[in-house]
């Protein structure tokens, strides 16, 4: 495929949690922001919903402890060029304040062709370096993603993967760790998988995000391969740290 034909952009990552911590004014902050993204012209936005998750040393949150509450993360994703979403992001600083966190990475808008105006997002390969942008507001700085693809029945030590994976990182003071449950999928075993009906079990991938500032994170890589194992596999990708500035 020509190179020529895709032009630059990048995600602009807020990750925020559900329910009244978040609140913005008597609306949940998620909604306000994905609004603020509109009106500020941004090109697409998503709200991803997670069935679990911790804040460094905080409580762990799930699906069935926080029925009442739904204090449980959401990441919400925008995709535009960097010159839009760099001027989005002072946006975010002030809506958020002291909660949630806030990354960009970059990557590249394929044309499909499709006659919808639809496009593809192309994420660049690992060996490319992530450089902030001359114009990039306030401070940034080097961050880290991580994401581990496992599957709901996998097992260590007898803890699903992703629990013990994130209780792992939580003991480490890791900023952001979230647990997301698909809805079908296959892996290397070649098996599609998908939710399970009545009184069947489920085995559908799951996925872990977990968001830190590269010197936090990296040095838990290491430990986090040999917890993982066979279990699933690991992606990481650098993106810019953008807040908060001293987690």
């Amino acid at each position: 495929m020509n190179e020529a034909l895709c032009s630059s952009c990048s995600v602009l990552k807020a990750g925020v949690w559900n329910g009244a911590e978040t609140d913005w004014r008597g609306r949940l902050l998620y909604k306000v922001l994905l609004q603020d993204a509109m009106d500020c012209g941004l090109r697409g936005g998503t709200v991803w919903s997670h069935v679990e998750g911790s804040r460094s040393k905080r409580t762990f949150r799930t699906v069935e402890s926080e029925v009442s509450s739904n204090q449980l993360p959401v990441l919400l994703e925008f995709v535009d060029t960097v010159p839009a979403l760099e001027r989005f992001i002072p946006v975010c600083q002030k809506r958020m304040g002291k909660k949630g966190i806030l990354v960009v990475e970059q990557g590249h808008v394929w044309p499909t062709g499709d006659g919808g105006g639809g496009d593809a997002v192309k994420e660049p390969g690992h060996q490319q370096p992530m450089n902030v942008p001359e114009h990039t507001s306030g401070v940034a700085y080097d961050g880290l993603q991580v994401q581990i693809f496992t599957l709901e029945q996998n097992r260590i030590g007898g803890k699903p993967v992703y629990q013990a994976v994130a209780e792992f990182l939580r003991h480490r003071d890791i900023l952001w760790v979230s647990t997301a449950r698909s809805i079908s999928g296959y892996g290397h075993m070649r098996q599609i998988r998908s939710r399970a009906r009545w009184f069947q079990k489920s085995d559908v991938p799951i996925v872990v995000t977990v968001l830190d500032k590269a010197e936090t994170l990296e040095p838990c890589l290491p430990e986090l391969v040999t917890l993982v194992d066979g279990h699933g596999f690991i992606v990481s990708k650098p993106v810019v740290w953008h807040h908060p500035s001293h987690p």
